[in-house]
């Protein structure tokens, strides 16, 4: 059984964020505030979609899914320890 440890409030972490293919990367820095890091390909995404990490905490993360644009936001999944 895995168990998910719950995050601390304001606790920084990194987060995905699916956005429309056609957003301009600029009108997204300035709206959320925050450095997007392009996803490698290993994450597969649907067409017409560009993926982007973001590192902050909960309340970026709510702001972000608030952006026109944005299509989802999740945390990321720190890499599995096998």
């Amino acid at each position: 059984m895995v168990r998910r440890m719950s995050m601390k409030p304001g606790a920084v972490q990194m987060w995905v964020v699916i956005v429309r293919a056609s957003s301009h990367r600029a009108s997204l820095l300035e709206a959320l505030g925050a450095e997007l890091e392009a996803l490698g390909p290993s994450m597969r995404l649907g067409e017409g979609e560009l993926g982007f990490l973001v590192r902050g905490d909960e309340a970026l993360a709510e702001r972000t899914r608030s952006h026109p644009d944005v299509l989802d936001v999740f945390p990321r999944e720190p890499p599995s320890s096998h």
